[in-house]
């Protein structure tokens, strides 16, 4: 009997310790994922920052690329605009304003091959706009835009097999369109490889056929560009020039955004200019009542403060949490009461201070009759032009002096810069 009673002792026992054992590896597995997951919680927030940077950089460089698109098409709409004829091709008379229209349609379209040509040829879109502005502003006599656009194919095309890239010939393109080009520029050593001459350059521009002289020159260039596209470098410089016109077309939208709300808030500043002075006037006449609000502000923050040690007693003890709460709520019902009976408080007194200013303004007696005659009303009074004030004092002032009405309105006409009428008519009414 007793050997059972120390059998079941033991087995009881025994028991117990695999249940604690078997607890103690749960805990230690719960430990462990809690562990994982707050690895896996960490990998998102470095993997969101990360995609977050790249989603900031890339409306950055798109912002930029529409940017500069925006600013070649408006170079591009000037030149065109500046020389072409008031008459349209069907005998229309047009005013600037149309006129500027139409040519901002056509350098939308002169824009869009531009990019064409720029990723055909591997180069980038402002050195290709600003070597075709080069090229047209100095010839532009020679035809039309269409026609010397496709002159500039044929010369872009011509110096990738060449091997120049358009941006180290922008400087001399305007000789090119002239025949002045130096010899020992790298326009110079593009014309030499391509077997252009000074001569037959100026003879084309004298004649009006500089435009045709160029295509026919360099016709060959452009089968000889197509053998040629293959290459490595040329496949990677066309990659580049694709992607950068890919994402700026892809940013487009942000960037229209971007450009409206920018012209919204100016719109609203101009519109609302005198109401926005007016406010901050107010703001800085009402600094009392802010000063005593803040007062306010900070007995809250004090409460909020003894919630939150309230808190962290919570954290510190689960069997305390519900006291804790209650403290914290108390605190925070507390701050409100005490904020929502200072403030009524604050604001009337300043209230009280800014209309105790104004009446030392105007004097008791002048505040009594305008209270009697006018008391009730609601009305608006204009702020007196400082320019105007001025003129007012130095009327009163040689009015003093005994000085005579003829001579105050030509001092004063000369020394405000205003005409003898106008001074005449502020005299009258001062």
């Amino acid at each position: 009997m007793a050997n059972s009673q120390i059998n079941i002792s033991i087995n009881a026992q025994d028991n117990a310790s695999a249940q604690v054992a078997a607890v103690s590896n749960n805990i230690a597995n719960l430990n462990a994922k809690i562990i994982n997951i707050s690895q896996v919680l960490q990998g998102l927030n470095v993997t969101w920052d990360m995609l977050g940077e790249k989603v900031k950089n890339f409306a950055t460089a798109g912002i930029s690329a529409n940017a500069v698109l925006e600013s070649l098409q408006t170079k591009l709409t000037g030149l065109i605009s500046a020389n072409s004829a008031n008459v349209t091709s069907t005998g229309e008379i047009i005013n600037a304003q149309q006129k500027w229209q139409l040519s901002s349609e056509v350098a939308s379209e002169a824009l869009e091959r531009l990019k064409s040509i720029a990723t055909a040829t591997g180069n980038q879109i402002s050195s290709t706009t600003d070597a075709f502005t080069m090229f047209y502003a100095t010839a532009n006599d020679q035809g039309s835009a269409t026609q010397a656009m496709d002159a500039f194919n044929a010369i872009a095309l011509a110096a990738q097999v060449a091997g120049k890239d358009m941006a180290s010939l922008v400087p001399m393109f305007d000789s090119l369109a002239t025949g002045t080009v130096l010899a020992g520029s790298e326009m110079g050593s593009f014309m030499k490889i391509v077997g252009l001459t000074n001569e037959e350059l100026k003879l084309a521009n004298q004649n009006g056929t500089l435009f045709a002289t160029l295509q026919e020159r360099l016709a060959q260039f452009g089968s000889v560009a197509s053998l040629s596209a293959g290459t490595y470098e040329m496949e990677l410089n066309k990659l580049k020039s694709s992607i950068s016109s890919l994402g700026s077309e892809a940013s487009k939208p942000i960037f229209d955004s971007l450009k409206n709300s920018i012209a919204g808030l100016n719109k609203f500043i101009a519109e609302n200019k005198e109401a926005i002075l007016s406010l901050a006037k107010g703001l800085s006449e009402l600094g009392e009542v802010l000063l005593v609000a803040g007062a306010g502000f900070l007995a809250m923050q004090s409460k909020i403060l003894m919630a939150t040690v309230s808190l962290s007693a919570f954290s510190a003890s689960a069997v305390s949490a519900t006291g804790a709460l209650g403290v914290m709520t108390a605190g925070l019902t507390t701050a409100g009461a005490a904020f929502l009976r200072l403030l009524p408080v604050a604001v009337i007194a300043g209230l009280c201070l800014r209309a105790t200013y104004k009446l030392e303004l105007i004097g008791i007696e002048n505040f009594a009759k305008l209270a009697e005659h006018c008391g009730g009303m609601s009305f608006y009074i204009p702020k007196m032009p400082s320019k105007k004030l001025s003129i007012l004092r130095d009327i009163k002032l040689l009015k003093e002096l005994e000085v005579s009405k003829d001579d105050i309105i030509k001092r004063l006409a000369k020394k405000y810069e205003l005409s003898c009428r106008t001074l005449r008519r502020i005299y009258d009414r001062a």
